[in-house]
């Protein structure tokens, strides 16, 4: 429902905050879930283009399989 954020971190508030989290875990993202209202994604200073790439491909899967 709201996007929050500075730079590369970022606050995704929505109502599915659980079930993104899982899936994300199973993919072997981390992020965390805080009050199974907000998706808190973090990633390092480091983290390059394939990692990115890594993270927005399986973000991606996880929320088309929570459409469908």
């Amino acid at each position: 429902t709201d996007i929050r954020g500075l730079g590369m971190m970022w606050g995704i508030v929505t109502p599915k905050a659980a079930e993104i989290y899982q899936g994300l875990f199973e993919k072997r993202i981390l992020c965390t879930n805080v009050k199974n209202q907000v998706i808190r994604i973090l990633p390092p200073l480091v983290a390059g283009k394939k990692e990115i790439d890594f993270f927005l491909k399986g973000f991606e899967e996880v929320l088309k399989s929570l459409k469908a």
